[in-house]
């Protein structure tokens, strides 16, 4: 879902729209794709924009898995 935005956001529209209202939904996604699409930033705005009340960043891109280092610089943003 990182490479397709829209889609994450018609996903969280209708998490969104099947839950009470009083029930927060939040979303947990990573820093990107890969090194050259960190797009962490746009993502999360696009999903609060969708209705998320809470936005965690995994510093670390899809392709890294849990290896490598994580970027903190990207979760500030």
């Amino acid at each position: 879902l990182m490479r397709e935005p829209k889609i994450a956001q018609q996903l969280v529209r209708a998490v969104v729209a099947a839950v009470p209202a009083h029930v927060p939904v939040t979303v947990k996604h990573r820093a990107g794709w890969n090194q050259d699409n960190r797009n962490a930033p746009d993502f999360a705005c696009a999903l609060v924009e969708a209705g998320a009340k809470m936005i965690t960043v995994h510093g670390r891109t899809r392709t890294q898995g849990f290896s490598g280092r994580s970027d903190n610089e990207i979760i500030r943003l």
